[in-house]
């Protein structure tokens, strides 16, 4: 019995959607290796901050909108460190795989889709109703909304 070949993958041309995927995910990644990369490694998020950039989070993003990225609790960390050195690399890996129409990221996408969903409902969750709540919940919202509606998206798209 032989099984028939695979379908060739439809070009990026005729996939619109997926350009939106690949411009969000190569987003994420970017913010997966600057800034979770920061809290991740448990360096200093202060306005004393040694780390040029760990002062500027601070500046333009913890002090004003999200205090509890200054706080960066061990919990924080550890989810920190996993989108910084899990699911930056897997960004880059989805990118690439909606570029090139490659079906296996099917399985990872679904299994990356839920852990994250489930991982934004402990931040936000956290977040409102914990002892440190955003200052600016407007911007808060802004800035992680697309970390809850992506994985969505993509568990949709699969």
């Amino acid at each position: 019995m032989s099984t028939a070949p695979a379908p060739a993958p439809l070009p990026l041309s005729q996939r619109k959607y997926d350009y939106f995927f690949i411009v969000m995910f190569s987003l994420f990644a970017s913010t997966s290796f600057m800034w979770d990369s920061i809290m991740g490694l448990g360096l200093d998020i202060s306005p004393n901050a040694t780390y040029g950039l760990a002062k500027i989070l601070y500046t333009h993003y913890a002090a004003p909108i999200d205090p509890l990225v200054a706080v960066n609790p061990l919990w924080l960390q550890t989810m920190c460190f996993i989108s910084a050195f899990v699911w930056g690399p897997f960004y880059l890996v989805l990118v690439y795989a909606f570029i090139q129409g490659k079906n296996w990221i099917r399985l990872p996408a679904l299994m990356y889709g839920a852990a994250l969903t489930y991982g934004m409902v402990v931040v936000f969750v956290e977040e409102f109703y914990g002892a440190v709540p955003p200052t600016h919940a407007g911007l808060f919202l802004a800035f992680n909304l697309p970390y809850k509606i992506m994985p969505v998206l993509l568990l949709i798209r699969m």
